[in-house]
């Protein structure tokens, strides 16, 4: 018996391994718990129907397919019960995915919280290397499906807080698990890198816009040439902290991609209060309306804090949008690395 748990568990562990869901995990172990009764011998006999299989088939390979039927119907019964729970469980959300070099705080502090929102609270809290494409893809993949979507629709979730830094692919990813679908009070963290604190954006500021980086010519007027100059694929750099330079956007793409700058001074601690934020999201959420009319594909070359990078992910309008494709700067090579598509809601590497 103990060689046969090992057997199990040593299947079990490979089908995770290969980042199968738990559910595909309890359906492939009730599949070949079946195949394994296949191999054995059946005399079934009525009144207008006999069938006989026989292939001499030993009673080991009876108790193996039993004891894999048996796992994987447990194991897909409890997943169900799991995800009721979460479904239904009336709880404050804190989705933490924050970047195992840039935050050095062991965890996030509850204390960070506003009051309201420290009673009942359910954490996600893992730290990832967000320059590192197969993490961040891993990391999206799952939490859509197993943190995020059973509590997307869940009434009884009253407030869902989000932290996180690193990559700007890592951060519009997590905001857009966050979308219009989300059915609670989203408030979105901010982290004081001196003080090493995080903190809500406070609700103050002032209106500010966009305007063309490197040519003289209105915004409007700018996004109509692109939107109608005949191309498949079109880039947004939008420049808040830093100023993204032509020398840092894919050759191919430099003369389709809109270069935005703010209207105000640059700077890392720019664009922090929550009007300053929808201001500018509601200008970039109009002009990506307007180009996905026309465009297959849209490249988003981003220099912003965090929480604008979640912000603007949250904006993210699955059926409406096309393809849209997140460019990662490596800060060390100053370059672009690699980057990921986002279509309908998945990803795939780029």
């Amino acid at each position: 018996m103990k060689l046969l748990n090992k057997i199990i568990d040593y299947i079990f562990q490979y089908l995770m391994s290969r980042k199968l869901s738990v559910y595909k995990v309890g359906l492939t172990l009730v599949v070949l718990g079946t195949l394994f009764f296949a191999t054995g011998s059946y005399n079934f006999t009525s009144d207008s129907f006999s069938f006989r299989w026989d292939n001499t088939s030993s009673l080991i390979e009876y108790a193996v397919g039993s004891f894999l039927i048996v796992s994987g119907v447990v194991l897909i019964f409890k997943k169900n019960i799991e995800d009721s729970r979460i479904a239904s469980k009336k709880e404050n959300f804190l989705y933490y995915i924050s970047d195992s070099e840039l935050d050095s705080e062991e965890s996030f502090k509850k204390s960070f919280l506003p009051e309201e929102g420290r009673t009942n609270l359910s954490k996600v809290e893992r730290k990832i290397n967000t320059y590192k494409i197969d993490d961040v893809i891993d990391s999206y993949t799952n939490d859509k499906k197993f943190e995020v979507k059973p509590r997307s629709k869940n009434k009884s979730v009253e407030n869902t807080y989000i932290a996180g830094l690193g990559g700007f692919p890592h951060l519009y990813l997590m905001g857009s698990n966050f979308g219009s679908a989300y059915a609670s009070k989203v408030s979105i963290l901010d982290f004081n890198r001196d003080k090493k604190v995080w903190y809500i954006p406070n609700q103050d500021g002032t209106r500010i816009k966009y305007r063309v980086n490197f040519e003289d010519i209105n915004l409007e007027e700018k996004v109509n040439e692109l939107k109608y100059n005949g191309k498949d694929e079109v880039g947004i750099a939008i420049s808040n902290s830093f100023t993204i330079e032509k020398d840092s956007i894919p050759e191919e793409l430099l003369d389709d991609t809109l270069f935005l700058v703010l209207e105000d001074s640059l700077g890392i601690n720019n664009v922090e209060g929550q009007i300053t934020q929808e201001s500018l999201l509601e200008q970039l959420t109009n002009i990506m309306g307007e180009l996905s009319n026309k465009k297959s594909k849209i490249h988003l070359f981003v220099s912003a804090r965090a929480s604008f990078c979640i912000n603007l992910g949250t904006r993210y309008m699955p059926k409406t949008y096309p393809t849209i494709v997140l460019h990662n700067y490596n800060k060390d090579s100053r370059k672009r690395d690699w980057y990921i598509e986002l279509k309908n809601g998945e990803v795939t590497k780029g």
